[in-house]
């Protein structure tokens, strides 16, 4: 049974992306953002809600909407692990990796990476922990769907790269993700196909990045 906190939010967001207008959904949505934030100065009650939405169990988390899990991803990605210990860490960063997968294709994918990559604020040494999603994917989805459930989460990744100031946690991230794909190349050929489309210059991140796998 989920929390009823957690139950009564999901059906507030849930409500709200449904609006009549997309100004009135912001509206709402950042009036209940608002209300978090004023009700305990050290933002507890959001963190009950974050974990308490990454408690439901798997049949509570499908039955929810991707726009809900796109809202309570994002705030996990803007409040981050909230915890030094990396056994905790860990532990949260495989289920937000799992909620990649759990709730079928869309907006909320991206919405996972940036969360895991807020993680890796906390990561000095290791894999990013978007590497999560990618051995996930690779040990419980059939071969022939790899390519196609993997593709957002590098999509996602590039994106990232040319729409944050700082990249380097994403560079690193999609550099971990492609010696992992060294015998597919799933990543180094959406790479490619980033670097022509935006016109990237040799001399690009992500094209640096490529060259480095090519010699």
């Amino acid at each position: 049974m989920p929390d009823l906190y957690t139950s009564l939010t999901a059906r507030y967001i849930e409500e709200h992306f449904r609006g009549v207008s997309p100004a009135a959904s912001d509206v709402a949505l950042e009036w209940m953002e608002l209300q978090l934030a004023a009700s305990c100065e050290t933002g507890a009650d959001e963190r009950y809600l974050l974990e308490q939405y990454l408690g439901l169990t798997n049949d509570e988390l499908q039955a929810l909407p991707p726009p809900v899990h796109a809202w309570f991803l994002e705030r996990w990605a803007l409040a981050g692990p909230g915890t030094d210990d990396p056994e905790g860490v860990a532990q949260l960063g495989e289920r937000i990796a799992t909620m990649y997968l759990l709730a079928g294709p869309g907006i909320h994918q991206a919405a996972a990476v940036a969360a895991l990559l807020a993680f890796d604020q906390k990561r000095e040494q290791g894999p990013s922990h978007a590497t999560r999603i990618w051995d996930l994917v690779t040990r419980i989805v059939p071969v022939e769907a790899h390519a196609t459930t993997l593709a957002p989460l590098i999509e996602a990744l590039l994106d990232f790269v040319y729409l944050t100031a700082e990249n380097g946690a994403v560079l690193r991230a999609l550099g971990d993700i492609a010696r992992r794909d060294a015998h597919t190349r799933y990543a180094l050929e959406l790479m490619r196909e980033r670097i022509a489309m935006v016109g990237e210059e040799r001399e690009g991140p992500v094209a640096r990045l490529v060259a480095t796998f090519e010699q």
